[in-house]
């Protein structure tokens, strides 16, 4: 018997209001691609930033973990453990790509990820 691998996406836009996705607005009809895949998605329904602004919110979303749990820190704390480190652990290989200058190598952001854009 084949084994089936699954595949993570971790999607994020940065200050977008759920109510113009079609996928949780049914007048809308702004964005044709996230609505036709969410029947293959998790989708949150009530959900809110963990930090004041994007930077703050990213230690939330890639450690699990309070936006002052640490103090307020510009860098990633070494102490905090990424997402993407424990799947890498687990044989997962993970990537990121984005445009964010938060989430690049100078802040700490890429641990275990195997390609950082």
């Amino acid at each position: 018997m084949a084994s089936t691998r699954q595949s993570v996406i971790l999607l994020t836009i940065d200050t977008l209001r759920k109510d113009v996705l079609g996928c949780y607005n049914e007048k809308s009809r702004s964005t044709p691609f996230l609505d036709s895949i969410q029947d293959r998605c998790v989708k949150f329904t009530d959900m809110q930033a963990i930090g004041p602004y994007t930077q703050a919110s990213f230690s939330g979303i890639l450690t699990s973990s309070y936006y002052l749990e640490y103090g307020r820190q510009k860098k990633l704390v070494p102490k905090r453990t990424l997402i993407s480190e424990v799947l890498k652990k687990s044989g997962i290989t993970t990537a990121a790509f984005h445009s964010n200058p938060y989430l690049s190598d100078f802040f700490g952001w890429n641990p275990g990820m195997g390609c950082v854009l």
